[in-house]
């Protein structure tokens, strides 16, 4: 007799490993294989049989092969998203009776570095401000690099491609200063930067960093001329401009705003707007007024920077005072018949540039006022005398002379024109006034000045 025993599955699978560790590129293509696990069922055919799955973890990234224990990539794998998976996987039996029994294992997936990222740079490291005074060698700021890569994919170097005055550590990113900087000369620094990462194939990135240079208030303000010379005739009108004294300052900001402010002799009769510089008549000028030593005047111009400290400059304005010239070429004066001598009929000063000489017509037996300049040389003409005589040929016709009273020897007259003429250069100096008598003369009469 022969008796067959029947099996019944009463063994589930068992896994060679409690733990399987695997490692895969995160570069791997799809249906990449990752490893394989196998189990053993120590019942007999068919429920020996074992198919696998995983029941629990991998976000989907693997898969297992039913018969073959297969595990092999799903989808993209990303280390920097996810660096190791945790998978359970079973192994079921195909029994029957009773029915399908189950083993369990631990699969561990590490996602290996792939150098598919390169370096990034934190923006905000790429703008620095730095003061214009600083001495170097001066740290003045660090350019942050990362990489999102693994070892030495992740291991960046940087190099700066610039002639500026700055220098740049190549692992630490630190910029330092290797020259004296002027923000006058140079404002805004762009260094152009390239950072490379140790992977293979090596990844690369470049930036540019600006630097601002802060201005400090190192410059003075500086007027166009250190000396400004102005000729002005007394009596000026209140408010004329005399001088737009401009001053201009390289600094920046506060630094580079410039208030006016006047000082000096005969500084009362003038103002200057502190804001523009722009000098003005504040009060009229009369020689009269002026001191002995007034009639050049010498004031200071201040130019004042908003810095902190503030800086000044200074320029010098000489104002030559001279008498009020001329207005016109020719007068009218009206006066009524009957007014009684002496009245005065107009004042008339002049300049040395202004002279020439004063007519009066119609001239009476009472004295005549001729003006010249205090500056006149030798000889300079005063005036050319006329006279009216109503009678027709030689009767009509005049000679002068001057009379040897009171100052006629500071003068002289040519006689048959009636010129007047200085003998004296500069007389004007020596007194203010002087009275001469001139006789005309014709066949019948003679008349004064």
């Amino acid at each position: 007799m022969t008796i067959e025993l029947l099996d019944i599955n009463d063994h589930a699978p068992v896994f060679e490993r409690h733990m399987y560790n695997f490692n895969v590129n995160e570069a791997a293509e799809l249906y990449t294989p990752v490893g394989a696990v196998m189990a053993t069922d120590r019942d007999v055919y068919p429920n020996n049989r074992v198919v696998y799955s995983i029941i629990k973890g991998g976000e989907g990234k693997f898969t297992v092969g039913r018969f073959s224990g297969e595990i092999s990539v799903l989808s993209d794998l990303d280390r920097e998203s996810c660096q190791l998976y945790i998978l359970n996987v079973s192994a079921s039996d195909l029994g029957i009776r009773p029915g399908p029994l189950h083993g369990y294992t631990v699969v561990n997936v590490t996602v290996d570095d792939f150098n598919d990222h390169p370096p990034e740079f934190d923006r905000g490291s790429l703008l620095l401000s730095v003061a214009e005074n600083v001495q170097p060698p001066a740290t003045v700021g660090h350019v942050m690099v990362t990489d999102a890569d693994h070892g030495e994919s992740a291991r960046v170097t940087c190099v700066l491609n610039s002639t500026a005055p700055f220098s740049l550590d190549a692992d630490s990113g630190q910029l330092v200063t290797t020259g004296v900087l002027d923000r006058e000369l140079v404002a805004k620094y762009h260094l152009d930067i390239m950072c490379a990462d140790h992977g293979h194939p090596r990844l690369s990135s470049t930036a540019t960093l600006t630097v601002h240079v802060q201005d400090m208030n190192d410059h003075s303000p500086e007027f166009q001329q250190a000396l400004y010379t102005v000729q002005l005739l007394e009596r000026i009108p209140i408010g004329s401009v005399i001088l737009y004294a401009l001053a201009t300052d390289l600094d920046s900001g506060l630094n580079a705003v410039v208030t006016y402010d006047l000082h000096g002799t005969g500084e009362r009769f003038f103002s200057i707007n502190a804001y523009t510089g722009l000098v003005t008549v504040a009060r009229s000028i009369r020689l009269s007024d002026l001191r002995r030593n007034e009639t050049t005047l010498e004031l200071t111009i201040r130019a004042t920077d908003g810095g902190r400290p503030p800086r000044t400059n200074e320029a010098v304005l000489l104002l030559l005072v001279r008498l009020e010239g001329l207005k016109g070429s020719s007068y009218e004066v009206k006066v009524r018949e009957n007014v009684s001598p002496p009245v005065l009929l107009i004042d008339l000063n002049t300049t040395l540039e202004t002279a020439g000489l004063f007519q009066l017509n119609n001239v009476t037996d009472d004295p005549a006022i001729y003006g010249v300049s205090v500056e006149a040389p030798a000889n300079w003409q005063i005036a050319t005398l006329q006279v009216i005589d109503p009678d027709d040929g030689d009767y009509g016709a005049c000679e002068f002379a001057l009379q040897p009273k009171g100052d006629s020897e500071f003068f002289y007259v040519v006689s048959s024109t009636g010129a007047l003429h200085s003998k004296l250069s500069h007389f004007g100096h020596q007194r203010r006034e002087f009275e001469i008598i001139i006789n005309a003369t014709d066949n019948w009469g003679k008349a004064h000045f």
